[in-house]
């Protein structure tokens, strides 16, 4: 009798095995090789990355630097409102003029954009921000002022220009320009 109980219990050892632990333990080979699958083309995919960074590094590392700080001056990657309003002040200071009453807009509101297109989504590379200031000079130290303005590297649209005449050829010059920085 207990041979037969010893047999029914090893049948039922081996019965348990091959339909119960065995296709388990199977199951959870196959996720975990799976799981390496996915972790071996992560490791490939950042090798490549690593390759694409190291050539874009040495890339970089081979531009002349002066012409790089050009580069960052045209599209400089963050917002530096106070460097702005020195630059163009000390472009007004080479004409005697003084830049007064600055005015710095919301950095990446596009007030033209939002009026015309409603509820589209932000998908460019680049932001904007407007900046309003005045001077007072005369027509012609305004002028090559704002030619000194169009020739620096800084990448700025003036979209307003508006004047009050006073005395002695003097005149008030109000000016609204849009400056940009990549995101």
């Amino acid at each position: 009798m207990k041979s037969i109980f010893y047999g029914l219990i090893g049948l039922m050892a081996i019965g348990l095995f091959f339909f119960y632990t065995n296709p388990a333990y199977q199951d959870s080979i196959k996720q975990k090789r799976a799981q390496i699958e996915q972790y071996d083309q992560v490791i490939e995919e950042s090798k490549t990355l690593i390759g694409k960074r190291d050539s874009l590094i040495k890339q970089r590392n081979a531009i002349d630097p002066s012409e790089l700080d050009r580069l960052i001056k045209l599209l400089p990657d963050t917002v530096d409102t106070v460097r702005l309003v020195f630059d163009i002040d000390r472009v007004a200071s080479q004409y005697g003029l003084v830049v007064r009453k600055v005015r710095v807009g919301e950095p990446g509101k596009d007030e033209t954009a939002s009026k015309t297109v409603a509820f589209r989504p932000d998908t460019k590379d680049y932001g904007v921000i407007s900046l309003n200031f005045s001077v007072t000079a005369t027509y012609e130290a305004f002028v090559r002022f704002i030619r000194d303005l169009e020739d620096s590297l800084r990448i700025a649209d003036i979209t307003e220009i508006s004047f009050k005449t006073g005395e002695n050829q003097l005149s008030d010059y109000s000016v609204t320009l849009k400056t940009y920085w990549l995101k």
